[in-house]
């Protein structure tokens, strides 16, 4: 799941190094609304809601059309949807997001992937009472409920937040102004201190910083006009589609009561001098699910 300013190109290069160990693994790049080469509502807020929903109609469509997880191995039946399906669920999927992905990957898993692990690890003499009962409720959940409810199996959160507190709030609402008003060159300045620690800018240089960072993602562009009624993110003057999805992260919704529902074993990494999302939001969403953090 990418973060404001990702591309599917940007993705393409964190998981290349995987087909060289796991030739025959399936790796789905998500773009959302906002990104290049999509289209939105103009009166749409792109906020975790709204892109959550996106994100359930793909896997909908995946499914019902056979493809990616549900593209059947070479052996099974493809004339029998209970060979599919059970095809399907043998098969683990993983889910990864990054930034604004993190969010939109939580709200998605805490609201329609609602997985249930109720008496896996608790007493022992119900243990194949639970597992027949599971396994009975995620073919009705792989059925009738969330395409990905019985076959999800982790998650890995990059640099994920919850909610916004003060200070992502306001750097924001900073990279609005900078890419609606700002002269180019004041533009890049002030992205680079947003989103790189000093210390990285001063080991590598910032040019040498923004040019790797740039290199597939949304690019600063170098003039600004008006933007009413933009719905293609098409324009050679502006990066319209980060602007929106920055505008639509001011609308999300706040994930730190519902983080108990985050029932799925998770990875979460956090930079720990991250300028734009703090390390403060790893301990939120520590404490949100439950579990008191652990000292090094």
């Amino acid at each position: 799941m990418p973060d404001f300013f990702d591309t599917v190109d940007t993705l393409q290069e964190w998981v290349e190094f995987l087909f060289v160990k796991y030739p025959r693994i399936r790796i789905l790049l998500v773009g959302f609304p906002g990104q290049p080469g999509t289209r939105w509502d103009n009166t749409r807020t792109l906020n975790n809601e709204f892109l959550s929903s996106s994100l359930r109609h793909l896997f909908e469509h995946l499914k019902n059309t056979k493809i990616w997880h549900w593209r059947p191995r070479n052996g099974v039946d493809c004339n029998s949807l209970s060979a599919i399906r059970e095809d399907a669920i043998r098969r683990n999927v993983i889910m990864i997001g990054s930034g604004n992905g993190a969010n939109v990957a939580t709200y998605y898993i805490t609201h329609y992937c609602r997985l249930h692990h109720d008496g896996s690890t608790n007493n022992n003499q119900n243990n194949q009472n639970n597992q027949n009962n599971q396994n009975n409720q995620n073919t009705n959940n792989h059925d009738t409920g969330d395409p990905l409810a019985s076959i999800l199996r982790s998650v890995m959160l990059v640099n994920m937040f919850a909610h916004l507190d003060k200070g992502l709030t306001r750097a924001l609402k900073r990279m609005i102004r900078l890419h609606t008003s700002a002269v180019h060159a004041e533009r890049v300045v002030n992205l680079a201190a947003l989103m790189f620690s000093a210390r990285h800018m001063e080991d590598n240089t910032r040019s040498v910083v923004l040019k790797e960072f740039y290199k597939t993602r949304h690019p600063p562009k170098s003039n600004v006009h008006n933007l009413s009624n933009v719905r293609e993110n098409t324009k050679p003057d502006i990066d319209t589609g980060s602007l929106a999805l920055i505008r639509g992260a001011l609308g999300h919704v706040d994930l730190r009561s519902v983080l108990s529902r985050l029932l799925v074993p998770t990875l979460l990494v956090h930079a720990s001098e991250n300028a734009f999302i703090l390390p403060a939001h790893a301990e939120a969403i520590t404490e949100g699910r439950g579990k008191k953090k652990q000292s090094p």
